[in-house]
């Protein structure tokens, strides 16, 4: 191990100690119960019978992240995979999902799934992290409250309200790879109706040549919650971003050097994207007949872009366009009761998601080239949870969840028609002539034939449809959780999952591609002092039953989505730690493992690394000055192609320290913040020996002002 090793690992460890040690006889109460929505039931995370973790603004502005995928990568068993180092085509892995995480873990912004109907998953560039009031991390599955996607974790971003009056604020930002973005939000809330617009822009040249980001966004809702049993929004959201895509690099040229990495083999693939949304909500509260919610979004989603550009064909004739139509309504009751002196809660609700998508490939128009590949899906579901408070510290959650999901696809592609007529046609023929015998000559004559001629040559579209597939999926939870007393608290729950193929893997697929089945066991413990100690570990276990993965197919000879043979297994353990050592001094750490192997050959999972270590401070040095500090160790994985843990060199580990240092007075904020502060080099993920690399050291300058 280097010097610079050493001393970080010191530090760390350090840091547990104090966790461990110090901190029970001389800190002060940490803001233990945290209302958990993410569940079946809105309840604290210290009664949940799941492993939960919950990120406050507070914690985002006074932590060292600038953007949200880096924040959640701090938490246990949440692994970030980045391809060109920004919160664009970034995926959060949780509890590893590996190369389909993006399907497999669900993300909501106040309830509403975000996640794209393909494969692309979510696009974290569009939340901004200034607007989130917190997150829930909820790890493992959640399938009866949320349904399909939530296998490995659920992150649920709440964002921040009007407050009461006039409000405005402005944000600054300037740091390294020539970045730099403004960002202006104004309400006014009056007698329970708020206005609030919010809009924001922001550039970036990138890490890498051709990695430039540039986004832009808006954001305006309307609400009422002037009545004690009435809260409706309705809100629309615009995003628009047009990014550069640098493609990976080769293994030697990424340990070769700096420039090495930073160059593009693929100068000219760009791409953009214009996401428009649209929500309205009411909840009604009723003190004999619980509460009503209904929620309905709509969202539009189109994606041109160029991979593989070659300077031979005009840009019309190689462009690639997604588009997607998305509409959601999900309607709830939950009920509260009493019964034998006890307080129950049930809760009914159904689910409505339809979408269609389309995928144009080589252009829009061009003969016998231009093609497009067509989606649609409609999912239909019902649920009921409950929760029962039992005698003695114990309470019990349950829930069923049933769903109908239907699928339609097909291909087009664009071809050349012509009306052929056939026309007599004088045409000269060599015959040979016999002028004696076993003598012959050749001698030219005239034939008339029927000669095709093609004339009004047109374009006509070839459908080529696959049959409409339905398929119904089931899922169960039950979850047991135990207080003995105030500073202790078990729980042991016991799930199943499920996830439906999306319309980029059914559109590649073998024709027996169904939805994978998911079996999942949690037990875990909670612990805290009055005086500012709070742990908690977790250990699970889950077992996938035909796993949606893209790989070749022996039967048809080609690389599509299919089903992986046998099951694969997912065992681990999460360990966190808080302590509040001093009234100025917060400590942070966790350490997470994780044993994810394949069933028929008992490999690793790609891309899933085996353990993770974080730990960071907040350390207010002065009433209006504040330093944070992170590590994330993540350890080796093996690359996103090598299934038999064999075929390639695997992706090293890493070590990431980040700092932050706060100048905030009463209405503004001034800070400094280092990026990658030991300049490491480092991927979190590659395919066949080629890999992305992650930005080095940078530093980002930011100014906040409430006006």
């Amino acid at each position: 191990m280097n010097m610079r090793a050493r001393i970080v690992h010191s530090c760390l460890f350090t840091c547990v100690f104090f966790d461990l040690v110090i901190a029970m006889p001389c800190a002060r109460a940490l803001e233990l119960d945290e209302v958990v929505v993410t569940g079946s039931h809105v309840e604290t995370a210290w009664a949940t019978p799941r492993s939960v973790a919950i990120i406050t603004a507070a914690d985002i502005a006074r932590g060292t992240s600038t953007n949200l995928v880096d924040l959640l990568a701090h938490e246990a068993n949440v692994n970030l995979r980045s391809f060109f180092g920004s919160d664009k085509f970034a995926t959060i892995d949780i509890r590893g999902m590996g190369d389909t995480a993006g399907s497999n873990v669900l993300v909501l912004i106040d309830g509403v799934r975000i996640n794209e109907v393909d494969s692309s998953g979510t696009d974290f560039s569009s939340i901004p992290l200034d607007q989130i009031e917190r997150i829930e991390v909820v790890r493992g599955a959640n399938t009866v409250r949320y349904g399909n996607g939530a296998v490995g974790g659920v992150i649920n971003i709440l964002t921040k309200r009007a407050a009461d009056g006039t409000h405005a604020s402005l944000n600054l930002h300037i740091g390294g790879f020539d970045s730099h973005g403004a960002a202006l939000a104004a309400s006014e809330a009056l007698h329970g109706v708020s206005l609030a617009v919010r809009s924001s822009s922001s550039d970036s040249a990138g890490y890498r040549d051709n990695g430039d980001f540039n986004r832009q966004d808006g954001a305006v809702e309307l609400r009422y919650d002037g009545l004690p049993w009435l809260d409706a929004f309705a809100r629309a959201e615009l995003h628009h971003d047009h990014y550069g895509l640098p493609g990976p690099v080769s293994r030697a040229d990424f340990l070769a050097s700096e420039r090495a990495r930073r160059a593009s083999n693929a100068p000219h693939d760009e791409g953009e994207t214009t996401d428009r949304r649209f929500h309205v909500g009411t909840t009604l509260r009723d003190d004999r007949f619980g509460q009503f919610a209904a929620l309905a979004s709509y969202r539009v989603r189109d994606n041109p872009f160029f991979i593989g550009y070659s300077t031979l064909l005009t840009p019309a004739q190689q462009q690639i366009a997604t588009a997607s139509q998305q509409r959601d309504l999900e309607l709830s009751h939950t009920l509260p009761y009493t019964l034998f002196g006890l307080d129950h809660e049930v809760v009914f609700g159904y689910e409505q998601q339809s979408a269609n998508y389309q995928r144009r490939e080589e252009g829009r128009g061009f003969l016998d080239r231009s093609h497009r590949r067509l989606g649609g899906l409609a999912d239909h579901a019902g649920y009921v949870s409950s929760r029962w408070a039992l005698p003695h510290g114990f309470s019990i959650e349950s829930g069923y969840r049933l769903d109908a999901f239907h699928v339609t696809r097909r291909g087009e592609r664009l071809r050349r028609v012509c009306d052929t007529t056939l026309v007599p046609t004088v045409v000269e023929t060599t015959v040979f002539v016999e002028i004696a015998p076993g003598v012959t000559v050749p001698v030219v004559v005239p034939v008339t034939v029927n000669l095709p001629v093609q004339s009004n040559c047109r374009g006509e579209t070839a459908v080529a449809r696959s049959p409409d597939q339905t398929w119904h999926n089931q899922a169960w939870e039950v979850g047991l959780s135990y207080q003995p007393t105030s500073w202790a608290n078990l729980f042991l729950s016991r799930s199943e999952s499920f996830r439906n193929p999306n319309v980029d893997e059914l559109i590649l697929a073998t024709t027996s591609l169904r939805p994978q089945q998911g079996q999942h066991w949690e037990v875990g413990l909670r612990l805290r002092h009055a005086r500012g100690y709070e742990a908690a570990l977790t250990l699970f276990d889950m077992r996938v039953d035909d796993e949606i993965f893209f790989g070749y197919d022996v039967a048809s000879g080609r690389e599509v989505n299919r089903n992986l043979d046998g099951r694969s297994k997912r065992r681990g353990v999460e360990l966190e730690l808080k302590a509040q050592l001093t009234a100025a001094l917060q400590t942070w750490s966790n350490l997470s493992y994780i044993d994810a192997r394949l069933d028929t050959n008992h490999a690793f999972m790609p891309l899933v690394p085996r353990a993770q270590i974080a730990a960071g401070l907040i350390w207010d040095l002065q009433p209006h000055f504040s330093l944070s500090a992170s590590y994330s160790h993540v350890s080796a994985r093996f690359d996103g192609n090598d299934f038999d843990n064999q075929s390639y060199h695997r992706l090293a580990a890493y070590q990431v320290v980040d700092a932050r240092l706060q100048w905030h007075p009463a209405r503004f904020a001034l800070g400094l913040s280092v990026n990658n502060a030991l300049n490491e080099t480092y991927a979190t993920t590659g395919y066949s020996d080629t890999v992305y690399p992650m930005p080095s050291r940078s530093l980002m300058l930011e100014f906040s002002l409430d006006l």
